[in-house]
């Protein structure tokens, strides 16, 4: 099967060089799979680094496509360019970010997956540190009340600076609970994919796929609702495995800017889908 897969990275090398080391042992264990590898990098480096990071690249031995115009575009910011470098003949797109890594038996795992007619597979994304699996990000649509009540949240600097310590400290307790109780074991049909890593069965819907305008952030609802719209199904698989190293990116970000970025996604949400 032919695979393209995207890497969108901002100042995140090192993670990508061991995504990239670990795409290659999967697809070595699967050698029947032809990937066309390409890192859309929105680190904003000069010519120089540019080069130096080409020049690592060609240490692995699965070649590599580099593209950067020099600005940082946001995570799906990235999509226009992808869909122009889709293959006809390619029967997966994979579009991810670069602190994860894919699991030895990917490829194979994913060659003999039995959901079928989905816009998209949401693999089993696994947290290094807690444990948990990321996947199904959401299992049914969000009701309109929900992403109201995160609007009103996250208009005010203040409130969400409370709800995001609280939430930090609620998670850092439920972490072990979770990573225990969070193992699913069947295929299912969900409303959303964890945005991290995104598995395009239907090459169509992604090179269709409208402008998602906002820098980072509601990636997922806008998939959702895209795949909604287009009479197609998201499938959750956990027999395709996937490690997250996470959040490299998003890290470098302060929390104003979070929240900024959310609100500005959540009101694109609410207007193009929910009215």
């Amino acid at each position: 099967m032919n695979y393209s897969f995207f890497i969108v990275n901002y100042n995140a090398d090192e993670h990508v060089m061991n995504l990239v080391k670990s795409i290659q042992t999967a697809r070595d264990k699967c050698t029947k799979s032809n990937v066309a590898l390409h890192i859309i990098d929105h680190s904003g480096k000069n010519a120089a680094e540019l080069d130096r990071f080409r020049q690592n690249m060609l240490s692995l031995s699965l070649p590599v496509t580099i593209h950067s115009d020099g600005s940082n575009n946001g995570y799906f910011g990235g999509l226009q360019p992808a869909q122009k470098q889709v293959r006809a003949t390619d029967d997966f797109v994979i579009y991810c970010n670069p602190d994860v890594q894919v699991d030895p038996d990917f490829f194979t795992e994913l060659e003999k997956t039995r959901i079928h007619d989905s816009a998209l597979i949401a693999p089993s994304i696994r947290c290094k540190d807690e444990g948990f699996d990321q996947n199904p990000m959401y299992r049914k649509r969000l009701k309109k009340s929900k992403l109201m009540a995160l609007l009103l949240l996250y208009r005010s600097n203040v409130v969400f600076y409370l709800y995001d310590k609280l939430y930090n400290y609620r998670k850092s307790r439920r972490s072990r609970v979770k990573s225990r109780s969070n193992r699913e074991t069947k295929e299912a049909w969900i409303y959303a994919a964890h945005g991290s890593f995104l598995i395009f069965s239907h090459v169509p819907f992604f090179t269709g796929l409208p402008p998602f305008p906002c820098f980072l952030f509601g990636e997922e609802l806008f998939l959702a609702e895209e795949a909604r719209k287009s009479g197609l199904k998201i499938g959750y698989n956990p027999a395709i495995k996937v490690t997250d190293i996470r959040h490299a990116s998003v890290n470098k970000l302060k929390i104003k800017e979070l929240r900024t970025l959310t609100l500005k996604s959540i009101r694109f949400i609410l207007h193009h889908y929910y009215r």
